[in-house]
């Protein structure tokens, strides 16, 4: 059980979580996701060493920060609870999974009100292992200028998009709200070899609408102009010929190839 795992675990080589708590940082260079968003794992050793140069300090016997960010341990897998206040910087990368001693628990979701009112943060990493967003999550978080994601639906509420700038959507995802593309967008990083579904729901010119996966009628739905002709859409090198051809992303005025690694 997670649930006894957890006390050996953050108890090893740390012994508290006040705000001058002591810190395991590993010597490696410090974690970050990649631009396509594949899965973070980080990996706790019996003797509470991590990996990958990621900060680890313990609160109680089943919540803990990682870089800053809390999860807490819930039915034998892990769900982002919150973050720190002290010393939370603004750059919320969520980790996929955790393995101590050989043993794996998963990220599954975020919890209700996790960061709401956080509004030094800045840019959000969510991984495809994320299933569940709870509410008000992200509710006055203003000042989010940078989004990845990876789940395979990129349905998420409650984020504040009117700052963002840069929107990078993993190879795992299959639908977006539509409502993720706003005036001062720069740069979308589409990784989907296939271009995800664009998802219309609630009010479009004062008309409610709901559209089924393929039942959308783009005559009548566009993207806003300034955003066409501005914004920078980067996709894989082999599928450039399949956004120009799929719509509503053939509208974009300028689709690019994401150079091969």
């Amino acid at each position: 059980m997670l649930s006894l795992l957890l006390p050996m675990m953050l108890l090893t080589n740390v012994t508290s979580c006040s705000k001058d708590e002591e810190v395991i940082e590993a010597n490696n260079n410090n974690g970050n996701s990649n631009q396509q968003n594949q899965e973070l794992v980080v990996t706790v050793d019996a003797n509470g060493n991590i990996s990958g140069g990621h900060r680890f300090s313990r609160i109680d016997e089943t919540n803990f920060y990682i870089d800053d960010v809390k999860y807490t341990a819930k039915d034998g897998s892990l769900v982002v609870s919150g973050y720190d206040p002290v010393f939370f910087k603004g750059d919320a990368i969520i980790i996929s999974k955790l393995i101590y001693n050989d043993q794996t628990f998963n990220v599954t979701g975020i919890a209700d009100n996790a960061f709401k009112g956080c509004t030094i943060m800045t840019s959000v990493t969510i991984s495809s292992s994320i299933t569940s967003i709870g509410n008000y999550a992200f509710d006055d978080c203003k000042n989010i200028s940078t989004l990845n994601l990876d789940g395979t639906i990129a349905l998420y509420y409650y984020f504040h998009l009117d700052k963002l700038q840069t929107l990078t959507l993993g190879k795992h995802v299959y639908k977006i709200r539509f409502s993720y593309f706003k005036l001062g967008l720069t740069d979308v990083y589409c990784y989907a070899k296939e271009p995800p579904i664009c998802w219309l729901e609630g009010y479009y010119n004062g008309h409610q609408v709901t559209t089924p996966e393929n039942n959308i009628d783009w005559n009548t739905i566009s993207f806003d102009y300034n955003i066409l002709k501005s914004t920078i859409l980067h996709v894989p090198a082999n599928s450039v010929d399949t956004y120009k051809a799929t719509k509503p992303w053939n509208e974009f005025k300028n689709i690019t190839a994401i150079p091969n690694n």
